[in-house]
């Protein structure tokens, strides 16, 4: 039985900890209330949303806000050029899912009819450069509205819904164009009225590379004997599905390139059979890593090929002269203008919140007409002007509208367009910085207060636990400080497992030289260290991961190969003389006996 001071020191221990025990509850729970506001700094909402129109006076700088017409109304603004003359006739955009810059320049490119035509100078290729984060949607929302997209939408990227900007695929629908759609179905829930005929195919099905692409390919065929549409858009998914399982590197991806070859050839056969102004389009929506992934901010990810065919297109150079396998170096442009271009073309309004701007030689060469080419620049430079918030480019493009785009002006020569649309792409670039702002007060203040919180949490941690910090291993606490810090880089993030290639050796290391220092007739344990640390070193090689050397060769990819098969069944062999040896219970071991058989009978070995 305890005696009375006893039960006074306990009651006091427990009243002691109780409080220190809420303060540790409380700072977690604090800890979600400082994510949640760092998160709303980091994918705060652009400025240019909700279709505002942001004029700042010449004079005194202040900020003017003018509501604009709804989205509904926007089918009734003034056309772009003149309806009937200066438009296209039938355009087609071949969009392939995770096409990589090098899939079209590189001097192996399957892509025969593009590289031909980016030599010979009858095609207009660009590498359009993307915006992060590099998945489907944000890309196509960014494709079809002009408009940057922020880091939110990759959550909506699995969970598409119709309420996008205002975008040139609605457009044409609202001007009495006919579009018809195949592919991805993202389209289709992003935009669920506006093809006239129409046909998707799943994107998360990713062992599919064959069946999901001649779904659409079957209705090329079919609309290609059909005149009833005046734009065809088709998105294929199966390249982006062999990058997923087995990376660019992957010999099934010239097989693919080359299939798309074949349809583009068909595409481009028909549209110089058609008798008016047609103009094909073939882009990528993003790149893919060496991995085969994508969503990131490496060059091979956001830098990607956006070529223009069309039969109306003059040669500028002298394929003659040509070796056939050069790389092809494209001018770069932003992904954003493709939007404003293809409402040019169209004769349909530009979106409205499109920060991007119309591809010059494009539009030059298609309209044929310096009158309509002027009067599509000036108009870009109107629609710019109307959100722009930094008041002396606002008065710079204010000037040079006025000079270049009165009415009886439209006759002068293209370098006068070339001068407006210079302007215009400063402007474009101002609306992009302020259209991926980030809430630095909101980021700020969430880091303060985490900083807080993690002192709080520390002091009140130790009151609990004082020896907590003096049993620890020093070695324990310098890795754990140092892996939390590596995660602030985004490049140790996609590679951490190199962080542990080279602590896990070291701490067989340290404990093997432990060993051999304190218990000298302990040489089995040392064994199995030293095994231990030739073991890792050998796993290292057979199987590489990561991002940037993933598509290396490896063991695992050689002892893979048919012939083979005596080299693995000897592995497995080793394996298991090796479990006896460190004394693993033998049910393990005929589970991997049992395993390695079923691999062989699996793989016809």
């Amino acid at each position: 039985m305890k005696e009375p001071g006893q039960w006074e020191s306990g009651l006091a221990n427990s009243m002691n900890v109780s409080p220190c025990r809420a303060v540790l509850f409380a700072s977690t729970s604090l800890y979600a209330l400082a994510i949640f506001i760092f998160l709303t700094g980091f994918l705060s909402v652009s400025i240019l949303d909700g279709f505002q129109r942001i004029s700042k006076s010449a004079a005194t700088g202040s900020v003017s806000e003018e509501a604009v017409e709804p989205h509904e109304n926007s089918a009734r603004r003034d056309r772009i050029v003149t309806a009937g003359k200066d438009h296209l006739d039938k355009v087609v955009i071949f969009l392939i899912d995770a096409l990589r810059l090098d899939f079209v320049t590189g001097n192996t490119s399957g892509l025969t009819l593009l590289h031909q035509r980016l030599r010979d100078g009858s095609a207009k290729g660009f590498l359009a450069r993307a915006r992060t984060p590099t998945v489907t949607l944000p890309r196509l929302k960014a494709l079809t509205t002009g408009a940057i997209p922020n880091f939110a939408e990759v959550i909506t990227n699995f969970g598409t819904h119709t309420s996008v900007k205002d975008n040139f695929v609605e457009q044409l629908d609202k001007a009495g164009l006919r579009t018809v759609f195949h592919g991805d179905d993202t389209w289709l829930r992003m935009f669920p009225k506006a093809f006239v005929r129409s046909e998707g195919v799943s994107s998360f099905y990713v062992n599919d590379y064959t069946e999901v692409d001649f779904n659409v390919t079957r209705n090329v065929h079919t609309e290609l004997l059909r005149d009833d549409w005046d734009v065809m858009i088709l998105h294929y998914l199966g390249l982006d599905h062999i990058g997923h399982l087995w990376g660019p590197h992957s010999t099934l991806v010239p097989q693919k390139l080359r299939y798309y070859d074949y349809i583009l050839e068909e595409i481009f056969s028909y549209l110089r059979s058609f008798a008016g102004k047609s103009l094909l389009v073939v882009l990528g929506d993003h790149g893919m890593t060496d991995a085969g992934s994508h969503g990131g901010t490496s060059s091979s990810e956001i830098d990607t090929p956006m070529v223009f065919l069309s039969p109306q297109f003059s040669v500028t150079n002298d394929s003659r002269s040509q070796t056939g396998t050069e790389e092809v170096a494209l001018p770069v442009i932003d992904q954003v203008d493709l939007a404003s271009t293809i409402s040019v073309l169209m004769d349909t309004p530009i979106p409205r919140d499109n920060i991007g701007v119309v591809i010059l030689p494009v539009v030059a060469e298609m309209l044929n007409s310096s009158t309509a080419t002027r009067r599509a620049v000036c108009s870009l430079a109107n629609q710019l002007k109307t959100k722009l918030p930094h008041r002396l480019i606002h008065e710079r493009l204010t000037i040079s509208q006025k000079l270049h785009c009165e009415p009886n002006d439209y006759n002068q020569d293209i370098k006068m367009t070339e001068e407006l649309l210079e302007i215009c792409k400063e402007a474009a670039e101002n609306l992009s910085a302020a259209s991926s702002d980030y809430g630095m007060f909101s980021m700020l203040s969430a880091l303060v207060l985490l900083a807080i919180l993690t002192a709080v949490f520390l002091h009140t941690f130790l009151q609990l636990w004082p020896s907590f910090f003096v049993e620890c291993p020093n070695a324990v606490l310098l890795l754990t400080v140092f892996h939390v810090f590596s995660l602030c880089g985004s490049s140790f993030v996609e590679e951490e497992h190199q962080l542990w290639y080279y602590w896990v050796p070291l701490s067989y290391a340290v404990l093997l030289v432990q060993t051999l220092k304190s218990c000298p007739g302990y040489g089995n344990q040392a064994g199995r260290l030293g095994m231990m640390f030739v073991l890792h070193r050998v796993l290292r090689e057979w199987n590489r991961t990561g991002d940037k050397w993933a598509h290396l060769p490896d063991v695992g990819d050689w002892i893979r190969q048919p012939e083979q098969s005596i080299v693995l069944t000897a592995s497995l062999l080793v394996c298991c003389i090796i479990q006896v040896w460190l004394r693993v219970p033998d049910v393990m071991m005929v589970f991997g006996l049992v395993c390695g058989t079923l691999y062989h009978v699996s793989t016809n070995d």
